[in-house]
């Protein structure tokens, strides 16, 4: 017996960015900027809605410490996607309604004083650890 193709065409996917390759692209930009002191950390999960990708900071001379900057959640169709800004306000997300959208709000989060805080602040404690442990 044959088998018979009940899906039809099947679409092939299209060329938007999702908000996990947008993260992983500046988690990798963190850690060239700063020469590896502190590197940028993207993870995927899921949850009973959908799927999360996390934006995180590691900073390896400080133990692996690591903070979660920001949050993208979204069903299986990547946009609209909700993005929480895990330093300021964890449980209010900002609606973003496409990669341009995404991209702009991320901006916002991550050129705060908040973000720019914590990576001056690690980057200090990362360089006296790193200074220490060469001597």
């Amino acid at each position: 017996m044959a088998s018979e193709n009940l899906w039809g065409t099947i679409p092939t996917a299209d060329d938007t960015e999702s908000p996990s390759s947008i993260l992983r692209e500046q988690a990798r930009i963190l850690t060239e900027q700063t020469r590896n002191h502190l590197q940028g950390r993207v993870e995927i999960g899921r949850d009973v809605y959908g799927l999360m990708t996390e934006l995180s900071i590691r900073a390896p001379y400080l133990s692996n410490y690591e903070i979660a900057l920001v949050r993208a959640a979204h069903e299986a169709i990547m946009y609209p996607v909700e993005l929480y800004n895990l330093l300021e306000s964890p449980n209010e997300p900002m609606a973003c309604k496409d990669a341009n959208d995404f991209k702009r709000s991320l901006s916002q989060i991550l050129q705060s004083s908040k973000v720019k805080g914590v990576i001056s602040s690690l980057l200090a404690q990362s360089k006296e650890e790193e200074s220490a442990v060469s001597i």
